[in-house]
């Protein structure tokens, strides 16, 4: 499975950048404490015997009201079956 940042490899440090899977397929990238330069067009491609399938998105950064709220983000994506 590949993931990129604006066409560079990112590679999840379970830390800041995490993959998660879920039983379904779904595969996800929750970015906890987003900040600026974590902005960007954000793309996944997934292959297996049968092919390949790939999704994107931009991630968009603003500041937060208050110290107390969340500033994560989680972006997911589910093979389509063939």
């Amino acid at each position: 499975m590949g993931r990129q940042k604006d066409g560079e490899k990112v590679v999840p440090d379970n830390t800041h950048i995490k993959e998660i899977r879920s039983p379904d397929g779904t595969v996800a990238l929750l970015i906890d404490n987003c900040k600026p330069e974590d902005a960007g067009k954000y793309s996944l491609t997934a292959k297996n015997p049968l092919g390949e399938d790939s999704s994107s998105g931009k991630l968009g950064v603003s500041g937060k009201e208050s110290s107390d709220a969340p500033n994560r983000h989680l972006a997911s994506y589910r093979p389509s079956e063939t």
